[in-house]
């Protein structure tokens, strides 16, 4: 694992466009947001995030939530997005709130899950923010580790196997949140609750995982 330290505050170019040109050709790449440390290849029309689920040893049915830039995604990418959505992105956002919603056309197939819906979140640290920018394109993200272990929260805390056959990390320390997003689903005539994370809200809610 090629590891390259960061500083969180003001990245350097010449790591985020390591991590970019890695991730536009569907490498997975670790760096930290502001949840726990994250996975991410590019989501792109002719991209795949095969080489993430492999990597992670994730079940192919289970989609993997974006990074993207800010609320324009829920417009680019979301299909018939309630206004409650938006109301609950313009209060959260960047944040960890991730809001599930149907899927427009503009979304890369692949990345899309099989019901039609896809998981969007703009996280607030400065890293994921600065490769969002870098590859003008959403990042497919998942939290770093293997399927059904501990999200790390520092270089120490990911799995050796994970690290070993991982291409790339972008080291900044410890993370400053301990916990995932949460996750919110927008799919129906009112939020849902999917997983309880870092953003106390209150719903019924359901297991889930990502970043």
């Amino acid at each position: 694992m090629e590891i390259l330290d960061i500083d969180t505050q003001c990245p350097r170019p010449d790591a985020i466009a390591r991590a970019a040109a890695l991730a536009r050709r569907g490498v997975p790449v670790a760096f930290p947001t502001d949840t726990v440390y994250g996975l991410g290849v590019a989501v792109l029309p002719q991209g795949s995030p095969d080489a993430l689920f492999a990597l992670k040893q994730r079940d192919p049915a289970k989609a993997v939530p974006w990074l993207v830039d800010g609320i324009g995604a829920l417009e680019e990418y979301g299909e018939k997005v309630p206004a409650y959505a938006f109301e609950l992105a313009r209060a959260h956002w960047p944040g960890a709130l991730t809001l599930v919603v149907r899927a427009s056309c503009a979304a890369p197939p692949r990345f899309v899950a099989r019901d039609g819906s896809l998981a969007l979140r703009a996280s607030a640290h400065p890293v994921p923010r600065a490769l969002v920018r870098a590859l003008q394109a959403p990042l497919a993200t998942t939290s770093a580790n293997l399927q059904g272990g501990e999200a790390a929260l520092e270089r120490s805390g990911f799995d050796p196997v994970l690290a070993e056959r991982l291409a790339l990390m972008l080291d900044g320390g410890p993370t400053p949140g301990d916990q995932p997003s949460t996750i919110v689903s927008c799919l129906g005539a009112e939020p849902r609750i999917l997983r309880s994370g870092a953003l106390l809200l209150h719903c019924s809610h359901e297991r889930a995982e990502g970043t």
